[in-house]
């Protein structure tokens, strides 16, 4: 049975088409079922270079470093979603050449991105919850889970990809040719300085400054601490779930603004890249 959206409201019709559209646009490429070995594959892939490493440079595979190591990538797959948003601009905008027919149709542009976004959001999340079953069964990781603490986690994760989608996509309206390094730059970054790979404690002086004040980091705290990996941080959950929105609402100021100055500008629906 064929699903109407015509009766919803013009906002959030776009941004389900937009997210059905971002299904597509990442699953379209092979089969159903090849997609979902993809999905499992993928995010084992990738960390089992970690565990590699670890074992070369400790010769176990047990211990906590590698638990902190192995839910700290689990979570910043999560994250690396906001940061993705880029290519929405990019892809709209160089490849598809449909920024025009999006913007003008009814409903916002910011709904669309919001649904695109959405799309690599629960893609991630699901190569997150591979991550960690695969570290409960084969690797025999000591995982709990406090339920409450972990819901508020996830919503404070989608507030974060939100803010992360927003910024990003303020500054890709502006910049063709090399999003993709923006991309890479800016997840290597987050990588480093938001405890991922290891205790913000541990850096230099300056570098545990810019990485304390990084909320991400705090936020894979609080997705550790979730899990029974760590003690949840000193930061009171509500304070940051205040922070958070107050940010929220400042990116949506720039978003706003960066729009109205590409379009003012003419740099919105230009392309950059050649």
């Amino acid at each position: 049975m064929a699903i109407d959206f015509s009766s919803l409201p013009a906002y959030l019709r776009k941004f389900l088409l937009s997210l059905w559209a971002g299904w597509k646009i990442i699953s379209n490429w092979t089969e159903p079922l090849l997609f979902m070995v993809y999905l499992i594959v993928k995010p084992l892939s990738s960390v089992l270079i970690l565990i590699v490493m670890f074992y070369v440079i400790t010769g176990s595979f047990t211990g906590e470093q590698l638990l902190f190591i192995y839910v700290g990538n689990a979570f910043f797959s999560i994250v690396r979603a906001g940061v993705s948003s880029v290519w929405v601009i990019t892809e709209d905008r160089e490849w598809f050449e449909t920024i025009k027919p999006i913007f003008i149709s009814p409903g916002s542009y910011l709904s669309h991105i919001l649904g695109r976004t959405s799309a690599e959001f629960l893609f991630s999340v699901f190569s997150s919850v591979i991550l960690l079953v695969a570290g409960f069964f084969v690797l025999k990781l000591p995982l709990g889970i406090n339920l409450p603490l972990f819901i508020s986690t996830i919503i404070l994760t989608l507030i974060i990809t939100t803010i992360l989608a927003l910024l990003f996509c303020s500054v890709a309206f502006f910049v063709g040719h090399g999003g993709e390094f923006i991309v890479e730059g800016a997840s290597g970054f987050l990588y480093l300085f938001s405890g991922v790979i290891f205790p913000a404690s541990t850096l230099p002086t300056f570098l545990r400054i810019i990485a304390e004040a990084n909320p991400i980091t705090h936020l894979t705290n609080f997705f550790r601490a979730s899990l029974g990996v760590s003690a949840a941080p000193q930061v009171e959950l509500w304070k940051f779930y205040l922070i958070s929105l107050i940010i929220l609402a400042l990116s949506y100021f720039i978003f706003n603004r960066a729009l109205k100055l590409a379009l003012k500008t003419g740099m919105f629906d230009q392309k950059l890249g050649h």
